[in-house]
């Protein structure tokens, strides 16, 4: 909440776990947990970061993602509708 907050400028309330990613780098491991989340309040700006855009789920794959993020954008991506 407090990320989203910084960076993009809105209110959210996390209703729930999606998934869970574990990703071994070779520096450092990282446990990732993906929120599913309400907007309550506010419209997505770039603050923290270069640049903010709805895409379709279909072109997730295309963007740069973390080694850490792909598996989760792959599965978000080919889930049905």
């Amino acid at each position: 909440m407090r990320e989203l907050a910084e960076e993009i400028g809105v209110l959210v309330v996390p209703r729930g776990i999606l998934d869970v990613v574990f990703h071994r780098y070779p520096e450092k491991s990282v446990l990732l947990l993906f929120y599913r989340c309400e907007l309550l309040e506010g419209e997505p700006r770039p603050i923290e970061c270069d640049e903010v855009r709805w895409v379709d789920l279909a072109d997730l794959p295309s963007l740069d993602w973390a080694p850490a993020d792909v598996p989760f954008v792959q599965r978000l991506a080919e889930s049905p509708r």
